[in-house]
């Protein structure tokens, strides 16, 4: 059983965010607040945190 995180971006102000434990009823959704660059440009923004969090995907 892991955790997983699933963030939806739908254009303008509309984003969500699920935590979710796999393979259970157990999830929450989250409030995000971005700052004003990730709605300028969205993609960008994720592949710039992404990089400087080092966060990586684990097989």
């Amino acid at each position: 059983m892991g955790c997983c995180l699933e963030i939806c971006f739908y254009g303008g102000f509309d984003v969500e965010a699920h935590w979710f434990w796999q393979h259970t009823s157990i999830d929450f959704n989250v409030a995000l607040v971005f700052p004003p660059e990730f709605y300028a440009d969205p993609s960008t923004w994720f592949e710039r945190e992404i990089k400087e969090k080092g966060i990586h995907h684990e097989d």
